[in-house]
């Protein structure tokens, strides 16, 4: 691949865990054997890059920090690449061949602690070990699942109408065991009766609200979708547990290589784990019957839309970032091009005249607004300064944070050794030690980014020709080239704002840019030149 050694004087580093059981470490723990790796090379770090929570499958195009390393990569601000292995940059043989090339055309090695030099053979070798190990581990995982079924276990929270009864045998916790909950089983009855009787879903859920009676878990109200499911055997009346079944493997997840989105499908009925429970059992037979046959009667088949996207193409990785610009919570999609408050999907709480939006193109039409931004005349010295004010407050706003919860959980320590605890001091010290380790990996995230030195009169122009080429990618419409760019905008903003607009269902945004990212993007772009 290379006919010389590696140019080693620009190297920007890469790391990557998988989930929140995870230790955050993990990704100091890479970081710091790349250094000392690139070090003894006789090498220079210029930056490091990180994707925490994110699976070796996730696909590449959906991790925020592996796609600023590429991007930098475009601009030739690096000339190498190392993380501690392969399978850290990506499990997929697919990805793993997409950012070889990328890089590889672009002449820059990617160098790993494992496995050296990385070359066309060992993207194909290892890509399809990784390949292989993902399909075994899903199959591994699907087996210990039914394993838990058949022990007459349950996996995750307890179902509505049911509490948990985990035991204690010698060291071992034994979890999920369930038995009925007297008070929230009776209100399963009288929903199932109340159905059989002819009231509808909706009904049954406004009558629930209207009764203060709590709905499951944190929701802040009742849906009809709390009752139906949004997928067979979901919802509390077409849920078999209440009939004394439990079953396992209902929908499968799987993303779709087209649109690089994570869906929830139903799977085949043969391929269904189903363990008799009788002492779960709620309703009789006759009940469970009734219910399901007139849920049966009143759902409509969906007809099929011929393969279009169930969204716009880019617009996703920008739906974290959606909020209503009144009540302030989240933003959800519920259809093509539709948009609906999280309250408001089912119980219509949001505070806005409209339930729902109807918006296309949300990642140009916030790419437009940004460009427009950068472009008016500011101060940019007051805002470096603000930006830089900024940051020493969230870094002592995260020592402090650390300090109060290592002095509390110090004082349930000593308590637990004095004898007077019990297992929910020991559950929340638990906690608090994650809750620790999570606070220290900003903090030190925080820390390791680069400062923001560069003259304020050199960052407007840069800016600007960064924000016109996002628009540009956007604009291409082409899936490949538009979702970086959405994911290259979305971390630049803090927030987007969406507000009722001149007409029922129209809607207006209102960007609200991150400076503190803009100002480090210019400041890297500057160093790199």
């Amino acid at each position: 691949m290379f006919d010389t050694a590696p140019d080693l004087s620009r190297v920007a580093l890469y790391a990557r865990y998988s989930s929140s059981q995870q230790n955050p470490k993990s990704i100091d723990d890479q970081l710091r054997e790349c250094r000392r790796r690139i070090a003894d090379l006789g090498g220079t770090v210029i930056a490091e890059y990180s994707d925490p929570k994110l699976t070796g499958s996730t696909p590449a195009k959906l991790r925020p920090g592996l796609q600023s390393m590429l991007n930098d990569c475009q601009r030739h601000a690096v000339t190498a690449v190392c993380a501690e292995s392969m399978d850290r940059l990506s499990r997929g043989q697919h990805d793993m061949t997409y950012i070889y090339e990328r890089l590889d055309y672009l002449k820059i090695p990617i160098l790993t602690i494992q496995e050296k030099l990385v070359d066309p053979f060992l993207v194909g070798f290892k890509g399809t070990m990784n390949a292989v190990f993902l399909k075994d581990l899903s199959a591994k995982t699907r087996r210990g699942l039914i394993g838990v079924i058949e022990s007459g276990r349950q996996i995750g929270p307890p179902a509505y109408g049911y509490r948990s009864i985990n035991r204690i045998e010698g060291s071992k916790v034994i979890r999920g065991l369930r038995e009925i909950d007297p008070e929230t089983s009776e209100v399963v009855r009288r929903i199932y009766s109340l159905y059989i009787e002819g009231a509808s879903a909706r009904a049954i859920a406004r009558l629930l609200d209207e009764e203060n009676i709590p709905p499951p878990r944190s929701a802040k109200a009742w849906g009809h979708i709390t009752l139906t499911g949004s997928h067979v055997c979901t919802g509390i009346l077409s849920n078999p547990i209440y009939k004394g079944q439990r079953i396992h493997g209902v929908t499968e997840s799987a993303i779709n290589p087209a649109t690089a989105r994570r869906t929830t499908r139903p799977t085949p009925r043969h391929r269904w784990t189903v363990v008799p429970a009788p002492h779960l059992r709620i309703v009789d037979d006759e009940t469970w019957e009734a219910a399901q046959q007139r849920l049966h009667a009143r759902s409509r088949p969906r007809s099929r839309t011929g393969g279009v996207p169930a969204l716009a193409r880019g617009a996703m990785p920008l739906t974290p970032l959606l909020r209503c610009a009144r009540c302030k919570g989240p933003v959800r999609t519920i259809a093509r091009d539709r948009w609906a408050g999280k309250p408001g999907t089912s119980s219509g709480a949001c505070t806005c005249n409209a339930r729902t939006f109807v918006l296309r193109d949300v990642d140009l039409l916030c790419a437009r607004q940004l460009v427009s931004w950068v472009r008016r005349g500011r101060q940019w010295d007051r805002i470096v300064q603000e930006a830089q004010n900024s940051i020493v407050e969230t870094r002592a706003h995260l020592e402090a944070e650390i300090t109060d919860r290592t002095l509390r959980q110090g004082r349930l320590i000593t308590a637990v050794e004095t004898g007077t605890d019990n297992p929910e001091m020991r559950q929340r010290i638990m906690e608090m030690s994650q809750e620790i380790a999570n606070l220290k990996a900003e903090l030190a995230h925080t820390a390791d980014r680069s400062p923001l030195q560069c003259e304020s009169s050199d960052i407007r122009p840069v800016l600007i020709e960064r924000t016109r080429r996002i628009q540009s990618d956007i604009e291409t419409g082409a899936p490949e080239i538009r979702i970086p760019a959405t994911i290259e905008l979305a971390g630049f903003l803090n927030h987007v704002d969406m507000s009722p607009g001149p007409g029922p269902g129209k809607a207006h945004l209102r960007i609200q840019p991150n400076v503190i990212s803009l100002i480090r993007a210019a400041t890297c772009e500057l160093a790199a030149t």
